[in-house]
């Protein structure tokens, strides 16, 4: 960074010291005392207040951040954040000595998330300042991720041996029967960033994926997206407009082209919750001779309490209506979810969730005389540390338990799954 980026920065962003506990008055004079050079006062006078591990290593990261040394500094204040993450003062000094250090794709995130949180308009004007210098520096990014997932039945094919009808019993071919098997899925992703103000940002984007399976009954598969999302947003809310496309290519399975819109509406309520809502529609086209249209739309609203710093829970409603491909085949349903999400103080992030569906198709089934029903639950359990890095990446575990139950046999099966995948953004 030069010299004048740097002394840019310093002036732009707040010099905050103390957590909020502590109350401005002391902040202001921990500030001036570490401004004039008198570090060890402003520690003696930390230490004469009520104060915790976290405001110490709050403090110590603010001395090396004076210091230039900001590697440190960061390990520091992201421990801090560990242990108190809605704490805006941490966060901002984070932010700081990432954008210093130079580390511009971190900082940009912990910025964003303070234009979010920080309910100070002038301060929101700093941050969006430094979001315009990033914005200089980089305003394109390029991200790349690898994903390993084995899997008891990647196919989603049938457990039963045989679909029954009134007349026959009709042995299902192993090429639509449960398979277990491996899939490996590579992406490139790349994102533009062509505005963004203290109330908005719009950001195109596109992104490639390559999957192959171990198992021929798996198809694999290209897909090509290409999307741009635009959001208005302040202290309390946020509301997101993303309309895309994306291409699937699909070996032994016939193309898709979809053309989708996507609605994303956030809003905090009640100090400790927070509302969400996201609605989504998408037109696919297959590519066979004719082609052939039809609509999937769903409508997910959420409620997110946060029962402390590290713990929040969130239950969830989805609505849902496929008018894709043979009338059959088309269904309504609706799915019940219920989340958890914990961050450990070691930085690990833990997330599970429980989820409770029920759908109903259109038309009586082929060779019977009645419709399909389906009943489905799933699990999923994901982790991830943001510290962790290998080369680079930051790992992702993810394992999910799936199981349908439906009155047609050929469509009842089970799933356990683990992924871990690792991703880096350039």
């Amino acid at each position: 960074m030069t010299t004048l980026g740097l002394l840019l920065a310093l002036l732009l962003f707040p010099s905050h010291v103390a957590a909020e506990p502590h109350g401005a008055d002391l902040e202001v004079e921990l500030t001036a005392l570490m401004n004039a050079g008198r570090v060890e006062d402003a520690r003696k006078l930390l230490l004469s207040q009520p104060h915790d591990d976290v405001d110490l290593q709050l403090f110590e990261g603010r001395v090396l951040k004076l210091q230039n040394q900001f590697s440190k500094s960061a390990e520091l204040l992201e421990q801090a954040l560990r242990k108190r993450p809605t704490d805006i003062v941490i966060r901002r000094e984070l932010a700081h000595v990432l954008f210093l250090g130079e580390q511009y794709h971190q900082a940009q995130l912990h910025l964003n998330k303070l234009m979010r949180q920080d309910p100070d308009a002038t301060l929101r004007r700093q941050y969006m300042s430094m979001l315009e210098m990033i914005k200089d520096k980089r305003k394109l990014s390029f991200g790349l991720s690898i994903a390993l997932e084995p899997s008891t039945n990647i196919t989603n094919g049938a457990s039963a041996e045989y679909f029954h009808t009134p007349t026959a019993s009709i042995r299902i071919d192993d090429s639509s029967r449960e398979a277990s098997g491996l899939g490996l899925t590579l992406g490139l992703t790349s994102t533009f960033s062509a505005l963004q103000t203290e109330l908005n940002e719009l950001v195109f984007d596109l992104g490639v994926t390559g999957t192959r399976y171990s198992v021929s009954q798996a198809n694999s598969k290209n897909v090509y997206k290409v999307g741009a999302a635009y959001t208005v947003f302040n202290a309390r809310s946020r509301f997101e407009i993303r309309p895309y496309w994306k291409k699937e290519v699909s070996h032994g399975r016939v193309d898709q082209t979809t053309l989708g819109l996507s609605l994303n509406w956030t809003k905090k309520i009640l100090g400790d919750g927070e509302l969400n809502a996201v609605l989504t529609t998408e037109r696919q086209t297959k590519d066979v001779s004719p082609k052939t249209t039809g609509t999937d739309s769903s409508l997910l609203a959420s409620y997110k309490h946060y029962m402390s710093q590290r713990t929040a829970v969130q239950v969830g409603l989805l609505l849902e209506q496929n008018k894709i491909g043979l009338i059959h085949n088309q269904y309504v349903g609706q799915r019940v979810d219920v989340a958890m999400d914990h961050l450990f103080s070691s930085g690990l992030l833990a997330h599970a969730r429980l989820s409770f569906g029920h759908r109903n198709f259109t038309e009586n089934f082929p060779l019977l005389s009645f419709e399909r029903i389906d009943d489905y639950a799933e699990v999923v359990v994901q982790v991830q540390n943001n510290s962790w890095h290998f080369f680079g990446f930051s790992p992702i575990a993810t394992c999910k338990h799936v199981q349908n139950r439906s009155n047609i046999s050929l469509y009842s099966y089970k799933s356990t799954s683990c992924a871990a995948s690792l991703s880096r953004e350039f």
